[in-house]
């Protein structure tokens, strides 16, 4: 049996609220524009982070400012890439091809990863390969029709995967609440330059879609993408992005509970294909560690 730590657990957490954070976005574009939006909850987020940052680690952490800088704005702008990009496509294609194109970025992490030396196990990629496939029955129905909006969807998911692979490479060496504060800061500025200059931002749209906003600035950025920074402080990036894939699961089953949409027979296959890979990628990486630590004492003289 697979051995989840901790930190596979917060990951599953983190699919679950994204997933059900659908729910919510769906909602507010339909009171709020895309950039003004992010903006107003990634603002949240960071203020929200602010205070718990100065009660648990301004004290317990001497963090180079300069780190924490170079940290926020290459996490916050790659945060903003990923959400505008996947903003503009959802414009131009139709939910389903969205959902599943962006959920290709658990390909790119490691294949990003292999680019930069480290090289995925033989056993990593059936499990890669059942999570593609399971993406593809939860998430299109019928042919996968090609639309202008997908290559934006495309560039998004280049986005997310360099997001996750930098949080893995600035999170070791950054107070968690502190990181996660900077890189909201960061997207916020981002996002308000653009409601600014292309879009109406407004009191009244803030204030219908106060309640939306709650759920996306507090629980989705401020708490799931802060659990997420501390959660690949040990999680290794190409296995945390399959643990992630599931947050098309917990969003699918979302919407069958707070939007009555129904889930078809094969969209129930395809989360169960998702799962399976996900515990086979598992468990063969336990198995592998496993035979390593053996042969290793085996060769130990006593």
């Amino acid at each position: 049996m697979p051995r989840f730590s901790r930190d596979h657990l917060l990951l599953l957490l983190v699919a679950a609220i994204w997933g059900s954070t659908f729910v919510a976005q769906r909602q507010a574009m339909a009171t709020m524009e895309p950039f003004a939006f992010n903006a107003a909850r990634f603002a949240l987020a960071s203020v929200a982070l602010l205070p718990l940052w100065w009660v648990l680690e301004r004290r317990h952490r001497q963090v180079s400012l300069k780190r924490w800088l170079r940290a926020s704005l290459v996490t916050g702008t790659l945060l903003f890439l990923g959400f505008s990009f996947q903003q503009i496509g959802l414009t131009e294609t139709t939910a389903a091809n969205a959902a599943f194109i962006t959920a290709s970025y658990i390909v790119f992490v490691p294949l990003l990863g292999w680019l930069r030396g480290v090289r995925p196990p033989v056993s990593f990629w059936p499990g890669l390969v059942a999570c593609v496939a399971g993406l593809y029955l939860l998430s299109v129905e019928g042919d996968l029709e090609i639309h202008r909006g997908d290559l934006f969807e495309l560039i998004g998911a280049l986005f997310w995967s360099a997001h996750v692979i930098a949080l893995s490479h600035y999170g070791r060496h950054l107070p968690t609440v502190g990181f996660s504060a900077g890189q909201f800061a960061v997207a916020a500025v981002f996002s308000g330059l653009c409601a600014l200059l292309w879009e109406h931002p407004s009191l009244e749209s803030l204030a219908r879609t106060c309640i939306p906003l709650l759920w996306a600035g507090l629980l989705s950025s401020a708490v799931a993408f802060t659990l997420q920074i501390q959660a690949m402080r040990t999680v290794r990036p190409m296995h945390a992005v399959l643990i992630l894939s599931l947050e098309s699961v917990f969003a699918a089953l979302a919407g069958a509970l707070c939007l009555e949409e129904t889930m078809t027979p094969r969209q129930w296959l395809g989360a169960t294909v998702v799962l399976a890979g996900i515990l086979w990628a598992q468990t063969r990486e336990q198995s592998r560690e496993s035979l390593a630590l053996a042969r290793a004492e085996a060769r130990t003289p006593h």
